[in-house]
């Protein structure tokens, strides 16, 4: 019998209640923090209970758990702990995912664990770092959805990042994922239904789960109870409501709404300080950070040329391709590097994202080498500068949290 361990936001539960899956212990992780450990009689009243209204019966949880069906003959195959957690902000469920990922590690010690989600926020990479090294050490496999980086848990050591073919195709491959997985559809169970879905990361890396699940359960004997009894699905069709618009929908953009807000933080910025721009010692900072000077300092990987000569932008950012947006060369009288408020991709000196290279728990020679080149109290100066910033954009715009 093999061990699965989910961590992820909701569980679906009118799946659990159709198939009877061997679901041990489930660990509720709340906003707050608050931990609910669900097991034996209490577990399998929570599972017979309709969701209430703080409870989520997601599609993400549905194709992974549809994943696992399919890799195993038998219910009997595996068993299932679960750690529901927020996904939402992102230091929330960063720090929620540390608490699932030291309860896997220390109660559950799976076989394999699934997690569904990664993130841009970084301030708990350490502590994540340290627990996904004792589950590799107890011979644990972690799988995780690829994202645009910096992104956790897919960036650390001993994850197996996915990618569905989609996501690189739109520009994503500097996301270097482990693994990209090539099919467009997959059969998932939504409801009592199965029907097949489109392939994000999110279901990718479900599918690679089940893969490499089903390769391992191949090499045990089988067993003859509690079969696991699907239909053909060869045979089963997108739903109704997907049927006419996903051979013509683009391929997904991820992260648009994220960068959207961006967007209007850096708008709104320039209202909310005094002189409408950055101190200039943050902006040479940030021109560092993204060109390089010139001499020891290589410029950004993300860097990449625009369509117009001599200019330059970052390729990661999802910002685009136009004058007021460049990084180097031919820029306006305000450029980008001016906004109070400008977020980067890889969370370099000067940004107001910036994450220092002690926080980190594999730090890039070239953020060390910046660092070096400014010293510890210019940029602490400038860090200070940009919480006042932010904690000002936050009073303004805490009503887009809530989508």
């Amino acid at each position: 019998m093999m061990k699965v361990g989910l961590i992820g936001e909701g569980t679906h539960k009118s799946l659990l209640r159709q198939y009877p899956l061997n679901l041990e212990r489930v660990l509720l992780v709340k906003e707050n923090g608050i931990q609910e450990t669900l097991q034996g009689n209490t577990l399998n009243d929570w599972i017979q209970r309709g969701e209430s209204d703080n409870e989520i019966d997601t599609q993400a949880s549905g194709a992974v758990l549809s994943q696992l069906l399919q890799a195993v003959k038998s219910c009997d195959d595996i068993v299932v702990s679960i750690a529901q957690v927020p996904v939402y902000p992102p230091e929330t469920a960063m720090k929620a995912l540390g608490t699932a990922l030291e309860w896997m590690a220390e109660h559950i010690e799976p076989d394999f664990l699934h997690i569904g989600f990664s993130s841009p926020d970084g301030r708990y990479q350490k502590l994540q770092n340290s627990w996904l090294a004792k589950l590799h050490e107890n011979g644990c496999q972690v799988i995780c959805p690829a994202g645009i980086p910096p992104a956790f848990p897919a960036s650390l050591h001993h994850t197996i990042s996915v990618a569905d073919r989609g996501f690189i195709d739109a520009g994503f491959e500097f996301s270097n994922p482990t693994v990209v997985v090539e099919e467009r559809e997959t059969a998932v169970c939504l409801g009592s239904t199965w029907v097949k879905q489109a392939v994000s990361n999110e279901v990718a890396s479900a599918m690679v789960l089940g893969q490499m699940l089903g390769d391992e359960l191949a090499e045990l004997p089988d067993k003859n109870t509690n079969l696991v009894q699907l239909p053909s699905l060869d045979d089963i069709e997108w739903p109704a409501f997907l049927t006419d618009t996903v051979e013509e929908e683009p391929p997904y953009s991820p992260g648009s709404f994220q960068r959207g807000k961006s967007f209007l933080k850096s708008i709104l910025s320039r209202i909310i300080t005094p002189k409408g721009k950055v101190p200039a010692f943050v902006k040479e900072t940030r021109k560092v950070s993204c060109n390089g000077d010139g001499a020891m300092i290589r410029a950004c990987d993300f860097r990449k040329a625009s369509r117009t000569k001599g200019a330059f932008v970052c390729g990661a950012c999802g910002c685009g391709d136009r004058e007021s947006v460049f990084v180097d060369g031919p820029v306006p009288g305000f450029e980008k590097l001016d906004y109070p408020y400008v977020s980067c991709p890889a969370s370099m000196p000067g940004f107001s994202n910036y994450l220092s290279s002690v926080e980190e728990s594999q730090p890039s020679e070239r953020k060390l080498s910046i660092e070096a080149k400014f010293g510890e109290q210019t940029l602490k100066k400038g860090q200070e500068v940009q919480e006042k910033i932010s904690q000002r954009l936050d009073k303004r715009l805490g009503w887009l949290d809530r989508f």
